[in-house]
């Protein structure tokens, strides 16, 4: 028996139950099995529709509960882990996930994993599921892995490298460089957006980036970057032939920029060098 039928029946034995000394004038409600047209009076249709109003407000409720839980599981890290960020190409995700996290950028365990939270479309940094669907990097302390972005795991660590800062001059923060020795095939060349932002290496000796192309240039140019910080590194420029004009580190104008055990090898024209080239 439904509950609408639980409220609105008044009578134990009723008017047509086909059982000895029926009642009179105990109708049951209509829609109730077969019975006449009857009109309940409001009390009964009140009482039956508090439950559902009552079921409304709580399934509301519900609603906002699991939104705030879902809010605490992505600052905390308690979403779905999947094997790689690359391996989201090819995984059918469902459309009510809101963030994830991978073990690792081309194969699991490789260090370069991260969080993700799904954007309405492209951005730096983003990567694009089976559905055509984008994420992108998260961290609830603006604080970023370049392995996440693929430097060290990917087997391109110029594409990843410059990915990762053009990121984290967008988004401000601070940008955390692996240990190891890598090689970049282009320079770096970033404009500033106004958010302040962090290149951090594991040291000197630690983190060592070499220049691979030998053309005459700038190998890390910043310009118009407010709030830029380069620590804990070392650049080895390795020009091919003197004479070229070659700059480690070009800060062009930019407020509050701080560059602090950063050492440049190898540099011909400038090691670091800061300059407003509109004065």
């Amino acid at each position: 028996m439904s509950l609408i039928e639980q409220v609105f029946r008044e009578f134990t034995r009723y008017t047509g139950d086909g059982l000895a000394n029926e009642p009179l004038n105990a109708p049951l409600p209509v829609g109730d099995r077969s019975t006449p047209a009857w009109n309940p009076p409001k009390a009964q249709i009140r009482a039956a529709l508090e439950p559902l109003e009552t079921a409304r407000d709580e399934a509301a409720a519900s609603a906002a509960l699991a939104a705030a839980y879902a809010s605490d599981a992505v600052s905390q890290g308690n979403v779905p882990i999947f094997g790689s960020t690359l391996g989201l190409a090819a995984l059918d995700i469902p459309v009510g996930m809101t963030a994830l996290r991978t073990r690792g950028y081309t194969t699991a365990g490789d260090g370069g994993g991260g969080m993700f939270v799904r954007v309405g479309g492209t951005e730096t940094g983003a990567v694009q599921d089976l559905n055509g669907d984008w994420w992108a990097p998260f961290s609830d302390n603006d604080e970023f892995t370049a392995a996440s972005f693929g430097m060290g795991t990917s087997g391109d660590d110029t594409t990843a490298l410059e990915t990762a800062i053009l990121f984290i001059s967008e988004h401000g923060g601070r940008l955390l460089l692996p240990e190891g020795e890598f090689d970049l095939a282009r320079d770096i060349d970033v404009t500033g957006t106004g958010k302040a932002f962090t290149i951090s290496g594991q040291g000197m000796r630690q983190t060592i980036v070499n220049r691979a192309n030998s053309t005459p240039a700038v190998f890390w140019n910043f310009v118009d970057c407010d709030g830029l910080t380069l620590e804990d590194f070392q650049l080895d420029c390795k020009p091919t032939s003197l004479g070229g004009g070659i700059h480690g580190i070009r800060v062009a104008r930019g407020e509050d920029v701080t560059v602090r055990r950063v050492t440049v090898r190898d540099w011909v024209s400038t090691g670091i060098i800061y300059f407003d080239p509109d004065s």
